[in-house]
């Protein structure tokens, strides 16, 4: 019975915390494009795909007069050690052979396992000439579980084991409207130049922790504590710079520094949300009702009634909660009508929480169109070893990209997973 309670215990913490309290996985582009060329879109990017990316494209002398995105969305995830085919398979793990059982298990790190997204939503962008508006909504987070933890999940209490530890498990999640207004400019000799300011509005920022389990050897029981803090609202500003130079008409040359400046400030009105778990609660409640539950428990944060835990989640709370700066240069080529080669070197300048995760990053892509379809390909390695492959495709307005990445982890794991993307585009 214990095993069957702690397998449930741990269910209920890991569902809470991924919704409720997911730093950054900053794999996922701006535009389905930019995804199936492995990134290396900066020297392609016309019209309203610019806005948010490269600044100085806007003023380019072939950027379309008008262009209008609607929306365009992307959203990826990953996990550390397991991959999906054996991530479809924990969830089935009672009935599994012994020999599948051992080596689920040695997927899972020493330090630890951990899921991580992130979603980047232009929801609207619209340029005409060189001026340029947009709306995006952008969501990052990540959440952190024991092996031990894991463990008990999937195999049950060990009779007699008292030393089961939750180590690092906790969460953090940020949300936040971009509001974006950009303008470009070409000056004689081919180069243009342009600008993009953001204003941003905070949505939500919350951090949580999962406390060490306190067992019960009088009542044959175990109780465990998940504690979140969390702020709604906050304003700030990002500014982003950028130059074009077309040399030839088939090559153009073009960089980016973004959030070259960035604020933001968060709201101080802290609220608190905490779950005491229990034998009793888990088998009166289902892992949706204890979700309800955790978020009702929601109150405002008194710093002279808190408690030591709900402190300890507080921590770090707006540490580093800003855009980071990066750089980007590339050059995009199209030795034929429809073809474009590219490439892009990107570079992260500055901590920041709410974006690109990648640090130096190598992109390559190419784009060739076939009649009404546009097909793409694309690869992209960083310099810890993180390595991406990508590809899509354009069909009218509609376009789609998918990609799937690996990362290097702790204990010689990887965190492996996807991204996909769609939008929709019009320009003449």
């Amino acid at each position: 019975m214990r095993g069957y309670i702690v397998r449930r215990l741990n269910l209920a913490a890991l569902i809470v915390g991924m919704v409720s309290a997911p730093a950054a996985s900053g794999q996922v582009p701006s535009t389905p494009r930019e995804l199936g060329m492995g990134g290396a879109y900066i020297g392609v990017a016309r019209g309203h795909e610019a806005i948010f990316m490269a600044p100085g494209n806007l003023g380019l002398a072939d950027a379309p007069r008008w262009s209008f995105g609607f929306p365009q969305v992307a959203i990826g995830g990953a996990v550390v050690g397991p991959d999906a085919m054996d991530l479809l398979d924990l969830a089935a793990y009672p009935e599994l052979s012994d020999a599948r059982k051992d080596e689920l298990m040695r997927t899972l790190p020493e330090a630890g396992t951990a899921g991580n997204f992130a979603m980047k939503a232009p929801l609207f962008a619209y340029t005409q000439g060189g001026l340029a508006l947009g709306v995006g909504f952008a969501s990052v987070g990540r959440h952190t579980l024991s092996r031990d933890l894991a463990e008990l999940f999937l195999e049950g209490f060990e009779e007699n084991r008292t030393d089961y530890s939750v180590g690092d498990t906790s969460g953090e999640r940020a949300s936040y409207w971009d509001f974006a207004i950009g303008y470009g400019r070409e000056l004689p000799g081919g180069l243009s130049l342009g600008a993009t300011a953001h204003y941003l509005r905070g949505r939500s920022i919350v951090r949580s922790r999962l406390f060490e389990p306190r067992i019960l050897f009088g009542r044959n029981d175990i109780e465990v504590d998940y504690v979140g803090v969390l702020a709604r609202g906050g304003s700030g500003f990002a500014l982003d710079v950028g130059a074009a130079y077309r040399p030839h008409p088939r090559l153009t040359l073009s960089g980016a520094i973004t959030n070259v400046v960035a604020r933001m400030n968060w709201s101080e009105d802290l609220f608190v949300r905490s779950v005491t778990v229990d034998r009793e609660l888990l088998e009166a409640l289902s892992p949706t009702d204890l979700l309800d539950r955790y978020e009702a428990s929601e109150r405002e944060f008194d710093p002279h009634a808190a408690s030591l835990q709900a402190f300890n989640a507080a921590e770090g709370l707006y540490q580093d909660a800003v855009p980071p700066a990066f750089s980007r240069l590339g050059v995009a080529w199209s030795p034929l009508t429809g073809t474009h080669l590219a490439a892009d070197y990107h570079r992260r300048l500055t901590h920041g929480r709410l974006g690109d995760a990648w640090g130096d990053r190598f992109s390559l892509g190419i784009q060739q169109k076939l009649a009404l379809v546009s097909l793409r390909g694309g690869y992209a390695t960083a310099a810890d070893g993180a390595e991406m492959i990508t590809g899509g495709l354009s069909l009218g307005p509609l376009d789609l990209g998918v990609g799937r990445y690996r990362n290097p982890a702790p204990d010689d794991a990887l965190a492996r997973g996807w991204i996909a993307t769609f939008g929709l585009g019009v320009r003449p």
